[in-house]
């Protein structure tokens, strides 16, 4: 639960605070008939935490880990480890359209973390082996 831990929390608190400062710099200026700047500013702000929230399940693999078949064969802890975020990550760039240099900035900024995340506590993890 600890690796669960550094790897989805702490990256979804550091990925809330760049998308949330992402979005006030991109929409502070933000004019249109239909959303005032606030209103924009907080939908950009639930989908960083929706991105969050996919990455946390996208982690769930890492709550297999303290198994001691699992743990102790290093291309089975890297496969819990890395598959399904890699693979959520892929599907994300295919699917999602980036028009702007902000849209890769706020992705980036949402997803790094959480990779960082990822690659901190799997060296930890090997480690204390």
């Amino acid at each position: 639960m600890n690796y669960y831990k550094q790897s989805t929390l702490y990256p979804s608190i550091v990925s809330f605070i760049i998308g949330f400062a992402i979005a006030v710099i991109d929409n502070y200026d933000y004019k249109s008939e239909w959303i005032p700047a606030d209103l924009a500013i907080a939908m950009v702000t639930v989908w960083v935490m929706v991105l969050c929230m996919y990455f946390a399940m996208l982690n769930i693999g890492l709550l297999v880990v303290p198994i001691d078949s699992i743990r102790t064969n290093r291309a089975k802890s890297v496969l819990a480890w890395f598959l399904l975020p890699t693979i959520g990550t892929v599907v994300l760039v295919l699917l999602v359209e980036f028009q702007w240099i902000i849209d890769w900035l706020l992705f980036a900024g949402v997803v790094l973390p959480f990779w960082v995340g990822l690659v901190l506590s799997y060296r930890k993890m090997r480690s204390e082996k």
